[in-house]
């Protein structure tokens, strides 16, 4: 018995090169393709959905920027992956004496009772939704829609009316804005 092939799924070679003539679809097909295995290999490294997603959602966008003139020697997906972790592991070393503070403040966290723990949480989340409800409207709109709504930034872009720069902007600002908050 001969299986069916999906007619809905490009070749590589196919994809890569609508990728290349800069259709849009192309992305989506990439992003759609590999974006959940993406975010649990960065996992894997940075033990961090939330900046697991931002490195993914930054590579393939990276992908995006440079499609004209990449170059891929091995599958797509090898490639992404190696991208990734590239990503995953020049964070750990750009961060790496930030993360020994953050494993001290663990351990002394943890060494603490449970009450003041689960206070210190709820404070610390209260803080952070405080921080989102005090950016600017459309950065807070889109910084909402892809970390809550799960919303890639092309749905996001399409639904908004604005250009994927225009919401990587505010993702990127959204992050920079909190962190400088949150690490007060």
């Amino acid at each position: 018995m001969q299986k069916k092939s999906n007619s809905n799924v490009l070749p590589e070679e196919k994809l890569l090169t609508l990728l290349r003539n800069g259709e849009e679809s192309a992305y989506r097909d990439i992003y759609k393709r590999h974006y959940a295995i993406l975010c649990h290999y960065a996992q894997t490294f940075l033990r961090d959905g939330f900046l697991s997603e931002a490195v993914v959602n930054d590579t393939i966008y990276h992908l995006w920027e440079i499609r004209e003139n990449v170059l891929i020697t091995s599958s797509l997906r090898q490639y992404l992956m190696s991208a990734v972790r590239n990503r995953c592991l020049n964070y750990l070393k750009a961060n790496r004496r930030e993360n020994a503070s953050l494993e001290d403040a663990v351990r002394v966290y943890l060494g603490e009772e449970v009450v003041l723990g689960k206070m210190l949480a709820q404070e610390q989340e209260k803080a952070l939704m405080d921080a989102i409800e005090d950016l600017p409207e459309e950065c807070r709109t889109v910084f909402k829609m892809s970390r809550f709504e799960s919303l890639s930034y092309i749905e996001i872009a399409n639904l908004l009316g604005i250009s994927v720069n225009t919401v990587k902007y505010h993702i990127v600002r959204a992050l920079k804005t909190l962190r400088e908050k949150i690490s007060r």
